[in-house]
């Protein structure tokens, strides 16, 4: 760095994060058959823990397991003109390289060879010590660990090859960053927060899931450009209300308002709900004291019946289940849904699927991934 701009400036090499897991699937897709030996299965960071007494060298690494570093580049790319490199394509390159240099017969790279983990900037003590580990310690033989040695040295390319993120601000797509913020009642929402998209979207779970629930599709919307925000209503996980005046207002729909105005706040020129059962009712009341535009649009999966259905905001999409009845007394939920959906103003669509999955539950029966679609197409389209 020659530019006098840079004087007196740090900047941080490192790149887009990625877990070992996304490694894996990275390499499994784009590479197909040549990464057939690398693990498809995970280890839980409870026992990877005990590797340290195989390699010291790792203890380093025990702190930082289950956790995830995400940082910005705006400094280094504005001062040194130089955008990170994308992690998906260092690793993909990091491995073409690593197969071209295989020996043609099969024996262990030269001494020195890029493909060697020392070539990757492992010290060399601890290449040896990954030498000398006995397959009988390793799950699955020599072989499987060796893959997961390379999974971990690519890991270790993808950060060391890319000007990086100078400070930690935003999550990766995949991956949820715990966010607070206050209701106007005084409570206070426990959210989890997926990409960094414009257009935002609020996931509103049923009386019996909490925020965790969302996960899949949090990671789907993500992925198709949304910043997401699944939610843990009030009396679920770490949320908590304020001061009730009304005893039989739960007051749900103040946590959507609120959720709505936190990415408002932080940059989402769109907002849109989905709310599915319990989380539904509180979306649909949510839109009716919202101010005009305040939430877009809004994705009803079977949910609680509101009083005044007539008064929702914003564009509607009403699923439920053909079969899907209420509770011990077997009543069909449809006719309601069909009610609260004639009532409602326009733009609105209703979907019905086969089956009796309620809510939520559509997601893992052979209608999720048709209700995934129906849901992308009506939150994606103009």
């Amino acid at each position: 760095m020659t530019s006098p701009r840079t004087a007196g400036e740090r900047f941080i090499a490192a790149g887009e994060f990625m877990g070992m897991r996304e490694v894996a699937q990275t390499l499994r897709t784009r590479l197909g058959d040549r990464t057939a030996k690398v693990p498809a299965r995970t280890l839980s960071s409870r026992r990877v823990r005990p590797a340290v007494n195989v390699l010291p060298e790792m203890k380093q690494l025990a702190p930082m397991l289950g956790r995830r570093h995400v940082y910005r580049s705006d400094q280094a790319q504005r001062m040194l003109d130089s955008p990170p490199r994308p992690a998906v394509q260092t690793i993909v390159d990091c491995a073409e390289s690593l197969l071209a240099e295989r020996n043609p017969a099969g024996r262990r790279p030269r001494a020195g060879a890029s493909a060697g983990y020392a070539g990757m900037g492992v010290p060399k003590r601890t290449t040896a010590k990954m030498r000398q580990v006995r397959p009988s310690r390793c799950v699955g033989g020599g072989r499987r660990m060796k893959a997961v040695f390379l999974t971990i040295a690519l890991a270790l390319a993808a950060c060391a090859c890319a000007i990086g993120r100078d400070g930690p601000v935003r999550d990766a797509p995949g991956w949820p960053e715990r966010v607070t913020f206050p209701t106007q009642d005084g409570g206070r929402v426990v959210a989890d927060r997926y990409g960094h998209g414009d257009r935002g979207v609020v996931l509103a779970h049923g009386g019996r899931f909490d925020k965790e629930s969302w996960q899949k599709q949090a990671q789907i919307l993500a992925q198709a450009g949304f910043r997401v925000l699944a939610i843990d209503f009030r009396g679920h996980g770490q949320s908590r209300g304020g001061k009730r005046t009304d005893p039989d207002d739960e007051d749900t729909r103040f946590d959507v308002l609120a959720a709505i105005r936190y990415l408002r706040a932080t940059g989402a020129s769109t907002v849109s709900v989905v709310g599915a059962s319990f989380g539904g009712g509180a979306a649909a009341e949510a839109s009716v004291e919202a101010e005009p535009g305040e939430i877009d649009r809004l994705v009803l999966l079977a949910h609680a019946a509101i009083e005044k259905p007539e008064r929702m905001k914003g564009r509607k999409l009403f699923i439920v289940s053909r079969d899907d009845f209420s509770g011990d007394a077997k009543i069909p939920r449809l006719p309601a849904i069909r009610d609260q959906y004639d009532r409602a103003p326009g733009p609105k669509a209703l979907v019905v699927l086969e089956g009796s999955a309620h809510a939520q539950a559509l997601f893992e029966t052979d209608q999720g991934e048709r209700l995934m679609r129906e849901i992308l197409a009506f939150l994606t389209a103009p």
